[in-house]
C-alpha cells in the first residue's frame, strides 16, 4: 500500500542506485533499461581530469549531462547501461529476458513471438511492391517465413545491405550484382556518417592507477560535453571527450560530433553473405579536419596545461605540445592516429525521396508497401553523442505508431 513514507524511501534507493543525478523530470524508472551512474565514487583521476576541463574551458562541472537543461561541462561520473552488477545492460538483456522469451525463442505467458537464433537475413521478399517476407539462412539451411501484415528491418549498419539484396536502391549497382530491380533509389547507403575519433595520450600518477585497478566499475575516468569550436554555438554539443585509463597512461578520447562527411555503402554481388563495401568517408570534408584540429588546440592543449599543474605527474605524450602548435604536423598526427567506432548511422536516411531520403517519417520505406526500417540508419542528421539511445528511441517510436494504426 503506498504511503509518503514508502514513497520517500523507494526515491532514497533510486538515488543511490543512479546517483544524486536523479530526477524523475529527465530520467525514467520503470523500464526496462538498467542504468548505472558508475563509479559511486569517482577515482583521483577523474576529479583531476574534470577539474582541469573546466579551469582550462570555462565550462560548468555537471552532476547530470543527460539533463536536457545542461548538455554542456565536464563530469566524473558516466551514465552506462550497466545492469546493479555492473555487468553490460543490452537490447538482448533488457528485452529479451527470461520473462520475455524462453531458450527455446518463443514468447512466454502467451507473447505472441519467436527469435530465430543462428540466423542471418537473406533478403525481403517482394510480391510486384509489396514485402511480404523474409528469406533467411537457419542454421545451415534457406528458409522463408512470411508477414502477415509487415516486414520490419532493424539491422544496423547492415539494414542498407539487405535492402540493396533485395532490390531496393541504385539501379546500376543492382544490376551490376545480378539483382532484380524492385525500386530504383539512388540514396540507398549514400548519406553513411559516423563520428571522428582520435586520442590524447598523458603520463599518469601511478598511485591514481592503483586506485583505478582496485575499482572494477570505474570502466571510464571523467568526461566533457563542449560545444564545437569552430562555431559559436555554446550551448549545443559538439565534441565528446573520454577519460580512461591503458597501459598505464590517461588517454583522453576525442570524438567530433558534427562531421560533415559522407561515406557511402555498396554491395559487390548478390552474395548475401559477401562483406559491403563500405567507405565512411572520414575527414573527407576539409570541415572535419579543421574541427579536429581545433578541438586538440582549444581543449586537449589548454587541458593539459591546467592538468599539470594540478598534478606534475601528468604530462602530455602525445601529441606532443610543439606538434599541436605546428599545423602539418598536427594534420599528419591526426590522420596516423585515427581511430574507429561504432556510431554509424544516416545510410537509410529519414528524408523525402527527393531530398536525399530512403524512408519516410515514420520509418516507411519509399517506393515500396509493408516495408519499415527502425534503426540508426534512418536518422536524419548526426546524433551529437552515443548512437544507443536514438537507436531505443526510434525502435520504440515506430513501435507505438504502428501499434496506433493497428488499433486504428
Amino acid at each position: 500500500m503506498w504511503s509518503p513514507d514508502r514513497a520517500i524511501e523507494s526515491f532514497k534507493q533510486l538515488e543511490r542506485f543512479f546517483g544524486e543525478v536523479y530526477n524523475p523530470k529527465f530520467h525514467g524508472f520503470r523500464g526496462r533499461l538498467s542504468i548505472r551512474q558508475a563509479p559511486a565514487n569517482p577515482p583521483a583521476v577523474a576529479k583531476k581530469l574534470t577539474t582541469a576541463f573546466a579551469e582550462a574551458t570555462g565550462i560548468k562541472i555537471l552532476d547530470d549531462y543527460n539533463n536536457p537543461l545542461t548538455p554542456i561541462g565536464a563530469f566524473t561520473r558516466w551514465q552506462l547501461y550497466q545492469k546493479p552488477t555492473g555487468e553490460r545492460e543490452s537490447a538482448s538483456t533488457a528485452f529479451l529476458s527470461p520473462d520475455i522469451v524462453g531458450p527455446n525463442g518463443h514468447g512466454v505467458h502467451g507473447r505472441k513471438l519467436t527469435v530465430s537464433y543462428r540466423t542471418t537475413a537473406l533478403r525481403i521478399l517482394f510480391k510486384g511492391r509489396n514485402a511480404v517476407g523474409v528469406e533467411m539462412l537457419k542454421e545451415g539451411k534457406k528458409v522463408r517465413v512470411f508477414a502477415r501484415k509487415r516486414v520490419i528491418v532493424s539491422a544496423g549498419i547492415n539494414s542498407a545491405q539487405l535492402l540493396m539484396l533485395s532490390g531496393i536502391g541504385p539501379a546500376d549497382n543492382l544490376q551490376e550484382a545480378g539483382i532484380p530491380v524492385v525500386f530504383h533509389n539512388p540514396n540507398v547507403g549514400k548519406f553513411l556518417t559516423n563520428h571522428t575519433l582520435n586520442n590524447a595520450v598523458f603520463s599518469l600518477n601511478q598511485r591514481d592507477a592503483a586506485e583505478i585497478r582496485r575499482d572494477p566499475f570505474a570502466l571510464y575516468t571523467g568526461g566533457a560535453f563542449l560545444p564545437n569550436p569552430l562555431e559559436g554555438d555554446a550551448s549545443r554539443r559538439g565534441v565528446q571527450l573520454i577519460g580512461s585509463v591503458s597501459e598505464g597512461n590517461l588517454v583522453i578520447t576525442i570524438l567530433f560530433l558534427q562531421p560533415r562527411s559522407h561515406g557511402t555503402i555498396r554491395i559487390q554481388n548478390n552474395d548475401p553473405l559477401k562483406i559491403v563495401l563500405a567507405d565512411e568517408a572520414f575527414l573527407r570534408h576539409p570541415y572535419d579536419l579543421e574541427a579536429v584540429k581545433s578541438i586538440f588546440r582549444n581543449y586537449i592543449k589548454p587541458t593539459a596545461l591546467k592538468l599539470s599543474e594540478i598534478d606534475p605527474s601528468y604530462q602530455l605524450m602525445a601529441p606532443r605540445m610543439e606538434t599541436i602548435d605546428d599545423d602539418d604536423a598536427l594534420e599528419e598526427y591526426i590522420k596516423e592516429n585515427f581511430g574507429h567506432n561504432h556510431h554509424q548511422q544516416s545510410s537509410l536516411r529519414m528524408a523525402p525521396l527527393r531530398e536525399g531520403g530512403v524512408v519516410d517519417t515514420t520509418g516507411k520505406v519509399h517506393g515500396v508497401n509493408n516495408l519499415i526500417v527502425a534503426d540508426a540508419q534512418i536518422i536524419p542528421f548526426t546524433v551529437d553523442g552515443n548512437t544507443s539511445a536514438a537507436a531505443f528511441l526510434i525502435g520504440t517510436t515506430i513501435a507505438k505508431n504502428l501499434t496506433e494504426e493497428d488499433d486504428s
